[in-house]
């Protein structure tokens, strides 16, 4: 369930999109997923997610790996239940879970936890009005939040105006650290920033020093 919480959270993906994803779907670029929902429909599009779901979902497939499970491009991203005591369960074709079982699952979950304290928000609706007001707040542009929402361009923008995967990726990298839920996490994020800043700071001191030695 972490990995369909993130999917929803930071991918801003609908409960109803999740049971049709499949391996097929993911493509990884760098730490971040892209995922394409919907395929082979009017409605297909694609979303990122955060490397922070990107990992539980790593873990979440090797976990499956391990107990005997052949993952291939035709697996879906989350399966049925399974039985890890009993092996020939994870050896059979998987089926992909539904998206009654997953609502049934969080509600669970967010009244065993104690937080479902507001019951006007649809459980996982709630979910992707997160996401959708986080890329609001880290100042994406309305044009790429519409995409990553799996909505078209307004008026006569479709006709004239070509967004790249490299542009969508790059507005929805500002949202990264505000749809990271774990704090941990987005220190590690910050951590790795400010590694990646030295070592580029630490090679243009290197360069200037050469350049002095050359003109003493």
């Amino acid at each position: 369930m972490k990995v369909c919480i993130l999917l929803m959270a930071s991918a801003g993906l609908s409960l109803g999109s999740i049971p049709d994803i499949k391996m097929k779907h993911l493509e990884k670029i760098d730490s971040v997923y892209k995922i394409t929902v919907y395929e082979n429909s009017n409605d297909e599009y694609y979303s990122f997610c955060t490397p922070e779901c990107a990992i539980y979902i790593d873990e979440y497939i090797k976990y499956r790996q391990r107990n005997g499970e052949n993952i291939t491009s035709e697996s879906y991203i989350i399966r049925n239940d399974f039985n890890v005591y009993e092996p020939l369960s994870l050896r059979v074709k998987a089926r992909g879970i539904s998206k009654h079982t997953i609502g049934e699952i969080i509600a669970k979950l967010l009244l065993k936890s104690g937080t479902r304290l507001v019951r006007q928000v649809y459980l996982t609706h709630g979910l992707r009005k997160f996401f959708i007001n986080q890329l609001i707040e880290s100042d994406v542009k309305t044009e790429h939040r519409w995409l990553l929402e799996g909505h078209k361009l307004k008026g006569n923008d479709p006709y004239y105006v070509r967004i790249s995967k490299k542009g969508l990726l790059e507005q929805y990298q500002k949202g990264i650290d505000n749809l990271t839920i774990d704090p941990a996490n987005r220190l590690q994020r910050k951590v790795e920033t400010l590694t990646i800043e030295k070592s580029r700071l630490d090679k243009i001191e290197d360069k200037m020093r050469r350049i002095e030695k050359m003109y003493r």
